[in-house]
């Protein structure tokens, strides 16, 4: 009978402790683009992977094009944007990536409050032959909030994150702090705005001077993994306390 109080308690702690798990997904494209809508210029092509023919995934090459998720007002703490990103060539001038905004009205596009993104960018104050990320609100100090990820970029799939890692004050007033990952390279303690996040954008929604079948596959929008490690931990204690206690 202890035990199953034990169990009880501790899930509920999960709950109490993690957000609705519908703010979260994961999205492989094998199934077409079908939750995704269409951005302004229309979505992203679904096409077989170039690297995998039994993979299917979303490409924008030159076209203005984007499409979006919207998601339920999300925590900042606990919460990361991953995705694999394909980099089909090493041109310069090409405007691919993957975007996290906090919009107060989705629907409509209004209230943009932060827009964090992650991928290949040609702008002004960034090394084009490296990858790139931004925290257009949070992050004052560089045009536009975009910064250089020193890891240059090359032909092949990689792996891209940000990560909210700081709470509200850590970056400043009214900011916290993210991390932006390509693979195995990590710059940390970037300020975002402390807003709650929103949508989820795949494709810049800008033309590129250069074609390329640039592809997204493997999206998700999941917990921290830290925050779970340390929610781990706590039930561990828990469970422990309980132990001791019976």
């Amino acid at each position: 009978m202890k035990r199953c109080f034990a169990v009880m308690a501790a899930a509920l702690v999960v709950c109490a402790a993690l957000p609705a798990s519908a703010q979260y997904f994961t999205e492989d494209f094998e199934a077409g683009i079908g939750l995704w809508t269409p951005g302004s210029n229309g979505p992203l092509l679904w096409q077989t992977d170039v690297t995998d023919p039994n993979n299917k995934v979303a490409v924008q090459d030159n076209a203005a094009r984007s499409m979006y998720r919207i998601i339920a007002p999300t925590i900042h703490v606990g919460l990361e944007l991953r995705f694999r990103f394909y980099d089909p060539g090493a041109a310069t001038n090409v405007r691919h990536f993957a975007r996290l905004a906090a919009y107060s009205d989705p629907v409509n596009f209004g209230g943009l409050t932060e827009l964090l993104a992650i991928g290949a960018y040609n702008t002004s104050g960034v090394q084009t032959n490296m990858y790139s990320g931004r925290a257009a609100f949070g992050k004052t100090d560089t045009p536009q909030g975009w910064f250089t990820i020193p890891k240059p970029r090359s032909v092949g799939w990689h792996t891209m994150k940000i990560t909210v890692t700081g709470g509200n004050g850590t970056g400043g007033a009214g900011k916290g702090l993210a991390s932006y990952t390509v693979d195995d390279v990590t710059v940390e303690n970037i300020p975002i705005v402390w807003s709650p996040f929103t949508m989820v954008l795949l494709g810049s929604n800008l033309s590129s001077a250069t074609a390329g079948n640039y592809q997204y596959d493997d999206v998700q929008l999941i917990p921290e993994p830290a925050s779970i490690l340390a929610l781990a931990a706590g039930l561990a204690g828990f469970a422990g306390m309980v132990r001791r206690r019976s």
